[in-house]
């Protein structure tokens, strides 16, 4: 379980930077603004963030 929570956390933390990036670099060429993608990649990082701070202080109480 750990395993696999570990994994999704790091791959939408990823995500998020890749998104967050992209918000800045990239000019709006269609319907999404460029803060959308922002803000999405933000919350993205956030999602991925809380679990990886779970583990943490689990494996520091053990």
């Amino acid at each position: 379980m750990d395993y696999w929570l570990r994994i999704v956390a790091v791959l939408v933390i990823i995500v998020g930077l890749i998104l967050t990036i992209e918000g800045f670099l990239i000019a709006p060429q269609g319907e999404i603004h460029h803060s959308v993608l922002i803000y999405f990649g933000e919350c993205l990082i956030f999602v991925g963030c809380v679990p990886i701070v779970e583990i943490y202080t689990m494996d520091k109480e053990k």
